[in-house]
């Protein structure tokens, strides 16, 4: 999947006396992309393996003229750079026709690209147990 945004925007700052100051036609734009890639299993009646994969590549800013005073540089702050990896198995099992289980794992990696104090990890398990009546 491919995403694309191009626009003019307003942004308005305020001053030293608190006053709005407005910088128009400011120029921002954003593209991300997406990879993934799913697969499942039927192991036996009842059982199946479910597993997934995806890869995400973030990228966006805005950049203002300074014609505001003391903006100068400040649209540095909205650069970002990212790439996410998220990674998925499961298991879910039937218990005849009223019962049944699901046991998943996540990991997901977020890697700021330009601010590491933005990374991290997250690990996630879930198992369910379902009863229809």
């Amino acid at each position: 999947m491919y995403y694309q945004n191009k626009t003019d925007e307003t942004l308005t700052f305020t001053d030293t006396a608190g006053m709005f100051i407005q910088e128009g036609a400011v120029p921002y734009g954003d593209r991300a992309q997406v990879f993934s890639l799913a697969a499942s299993q039927a192991l036996a009646e009842g059982v199946l393996v479910t597993a997934d994969a995806s890869r995400s590549y973030s990228k966006g800013n805005f950049r203002v003229d300074g014609t505001v005073p003391g903006t100068t540089g400040i649209d540095t702050l909205s650069d970002l750079k990212v790439v996410e990896d998220i990674y998925t198995a499961g298991l879910e099992l039937q218990f005849g026709k009223n019962a049944g289980s699901e046991f998943r794992y996540q990991y997901r990696r977020y890697d700021d690209r330009i601010d590491d104090t933005q990374d991290g990890r997250v690990n996630t398990a879930l198992a369910t147990l379902y009863v229809k009546w």
